[in-house]
């Protein structure tokens, strides 16, 4: 209970190379980062705060996670949506030997407080679909997504594909790489490209050197690129 991560953020980060990187992955950007011009697409952030949420045990290399919030009164920026302010969450992974898989999907009519997409605004339902493969010399990644935003009179729909893969190149370094695709149709039509490349190299089981390069494409805003190069550490 409290604020709790996601079970959307967790499949969303198993299932691409670059994990959770906010700086350099594509699944990132397509799920919790805007382009500039356009805010992020899933709304809600990727911990929802006064939620329950429960993980069940592994079943066969099965896991099931539900999550289930409020809109709070003191918080409402409408009182008369508060009552119906709700957030609705949930996956399934399924681990077993080098294959993996999920499934995730949340819906929700309010971001941070009741009522604050506004009044024309009525919910947003998001699907995510996972697939991966180790083949022990290297690791595939596959994803899909479908995010829906429904309005008092109009619809909107960002559909994305993402793929990705993790080559080691020795015990302690591996090249990775992600490519993704999204396209908006609906009372808004865009598309973007985006991929990244990265190397890690691990010094220790907790410490990690980086350096990666993320190159981004929208129809309507342009292009852009990110470089970084860093040490990081897991306490």
């Amino acid at each position: 209970m409290g604020r709790t991560t996601t079970p959307y953020f967790i499949s969303t980060i198993l299932f691409n190379p670059l994990a959770g990187s906010f700086a350099f992955s594509p699944a990132i950007y397509y799920t919790y980062m805007g382009n500039g011009i356009v805010e992020a697409p899933l709304k809600g952030d990727s911990s929802w705060s006064k939620s329950v949420l429960y993980n069940s045990p592994a079943i066969g290399g099965m896991t099931l996670s539900l999550q289930y919030a409020r809109g709070s009164a003191e918080e409402a920026v409408d009182l008369e949506k508060e009552n119906g302010a709700q957030k609705l969450g949930g996956n399934v992974v399924y681990e077993q030997g080098p294959f993996s898989a999920t499934v995730a999907m949340q819906q929700l009519n309010f971001s941070r407080n009741a009522g604050d997409l506004g009044s024309d605004f009525r919910n947003q339902r998001a699907l995510l679909a996972g697939l991966a493969y180790d083949f022990s010399s290297f690791k595939l990644y596959g994803q899909y997504q479908s995010i829906q935003n429904k309005y008092q009179s109009a619809k909107s729909r960002i559909n994305s594909a993402q793929v990705g893969v993790r080559v080691p190149t020795s015990t302690a370094g591996a090249v990775l790489a992600s490519y993704a695709h999204a396209k908006t149709s609906g009372f808004v039509s865009d598309s973007r490209n985006t991929w990244a490349v990265a190397y890690e190299h691990s010094l220790s089981k907790r410490t990690q050197l980086y350096g990666s390069y993320f190159r981004d494409s929208v129809r309507s805003a342009g292009q852009g690129s990110n470089v970084g190069v860093g040490i990081k550490h897991t306490f």
